[in-house]
C-alpha cells in the first residue's frame, strides 16, 4: 500500500503535484500514460491500495477535442468511473481534478449554481464526472474533494493533452 496515487502524474499539474508531494514525506505512486490507457479496466486492477487518489488525468487540449471526440470521452468519462470504482474497492479518499464547464460566464464571479453550458468539446466530458463526483457524498461512505479549474498554465505548461 502507498499513501496516495496521483493519475496524469505527467502532466502539468500531476508532475508538481508529485514533486510536492514527495518533499513531503508522502510515499506515492506516479501514474503516467507509460502505465496503461485509463479509459480501460485493466490499469485500475494493477494499481496497489492508497490512502487517496489524485484523480488528474484526462484529455484537455481543445483543438484535438474537435477531432478526437471519442478518446475525450473515453479518458474523461470512463476514466473517472474507473476511479470511481478503484476508491469504492480500497476506501480510498479522492481529489478529483476537472475543467471549467460553464462557457461564457453570465456575471462574475460564477458560482457552482450557475448554468452549465460547455462551448468546447473538451467540457462536454466533463460534465459527466463531475456529477459522478458530486454524487458520492450521498451514495457512499467515501470522501471525495472536487476541484474545477478554469485555465492551467504557468512555467512548464504546454500544447500536450
Amino acid at each position: 500500500m502507498v499513501d496516495a496515487i496521483v493519475t496524469g502524474a505527467g502532466g502539468f499539474l500531476g508532475k508538481r503535484l508529485v514533486e510536492r508531494l514527495k518533499k513531503a514525506g508522502v510515499d506515492v505512486l506516479a501514474v503516467d500514460r507509460t502505465h496503461g490507457d485509463i479509459s480501460e479496466e485493466g490499469i485500475w486492477q494493477e494499481l496497489p491500495a492508497a490512502g487517496t487518489l489524485f484523480h488528474l488525468a484526462g484529455r484537455t487540449f481543445v483543438p484535438d477535442s474537435w477531432s478526437q471526440g471519442p478518446s475525450f470521452m473515453a479518458a474523461n468519462v470512463l476514466g473517472t468511473q474507473h476511479a470511481l470504482n478503484w476508491c469504492k474497492r480500497h476506501k480510498a479518499k479522492l481529489v478529483f481534478a476537472s475543467a471549467y464547464v460553464y462557457g461564457v460566464p453570465e456575471r462574475l464571479p460564477i458560482q457552482e449554481s450557475d448554468p452549465v453550458r460547455p462551448n468546447n468539446p473538451t467540457r462536454c466530458p466533463s460534465i459527466l464526472p463531475n456529477n459522478f463526483v458530486s454524487l458520492l457524498p450521498h451514495t457512499s461512505k467515501y470522501r471525495s474533494w472536487y476541484c474545477g479549474f478554469s485555465i492551467y498554465m504557468g512555467l512548464g505548461s504546454a500544447r500536450s493533452s
